[in-house]
């Protein structure tokens, strides 16, 4: 993906306990603990900012899906177990594909509530 690179304006954004450095211009937004997703969503709207990619660990996915501020997840599952790590947050949603991508398996999600949410002029989020 071009995510990260000078064609595409990229935020980092994060809570007050992880201040890691930005460089390259690109933009840090720090978040209090409250984890106030529905008014970083409306600063998003606000900045004309329409589409989403959200990658993180499970505390953060948890945190969309829990708000019900995700359309799409992606989830890869690698053929080879790595321990016992930590789960990732359970799924509710329709699967609209199916692929291999090298060895992982990719499902890809729906949120049910997806067309609602699209015709009330939201945000689209994708959840990786």
């Amino acid at each position: 993906a071009r995510i990260m690179t000078d064609s595409y304006s990229t935020w980092v954004v994060t809570t007050g306990e992880d201040k890691r450095s930005v460089s390259n211009g690109k933009e840090l937004i720090i978040l209090d603990n409250t984890y106030d997703l529905d008014l970083f969503m409306t600063r998003l709207l606000e900045k004309g900012i329409y589409s989403l990619i959200v990658e993180g660990g499970r505390k953060l996915l948890e945190s969309f899906i829990q708000h019900d501020l995700w359309d799409q997840a992606k989830v890869l599952t690698a053929p080879v177990i790595l321990g016992s790590g930590i789960k990732a947050p359970p799924l509710y949603g329709t699967i609209v594909d199916q692929y291999c991508l090298d060895e992982d398996n990719v499902l890809i999600f729906n949120n049910i509530n997806l067309i609602r949410r699209l015709k009330n002029g939201g945000v689209k989020v994708c959840l990786k």
